[in-house]
């Protein structure tokens, strides 16, 4: 391959990712009790940074460095053409000693990350 065109793909490569990063909203006061690392029932990983970032990994799918947004009863991950959506059911509460919430008919509850290579 050339050095211009590798050139070229790398600088356009460092756009996309620089625009992934910008355009995050940061979580509102109401939107933060969402933020953390979720499984659910069947295995699903949702993980909502509170600067409005979120990565998932649903059903062979899975995004990192995505962007969180929620709408009405909505919440979606999404890094340009692989994305996620979810109803929210019922918001984060706490149930017992552990955090839940329901998206989809599907229990979600807060643990704490997976660490690389643990």
């Amino acid at each position: 391959m050339p050095l211009n065109l590798f050139r070229c793909l790398l600088t356009l490569a460092a756009a996309l990712l620089l625009a992934a990063c910008v355009d995050k909203t940061p979580l509102s006061a109401a939107q933060m009790p969402y933020a953390g690392y979720w499984v659910g029932q069947d295995g699903s990983v949702i993980h909502i940074w509170a600067n409005g970032g979120g990565d998932f990994k649903v059903q062979g799918k899975s995004v990192s460095g995505g962007r969180a947004e929620f709408a009405r009863d909505r919440l979606k991950i999404a890094l340009w053409f692989i994305e996620q959506e979810w109803r929210i059911t019922k918001a984060p509460h706490r149930t017992g000693s552990v955090d839940e919430m329901v998206l989809d008919n599907q229990v979600f509850r807060q643990r704490e990350p997976k660490r690389e290579g643990a």
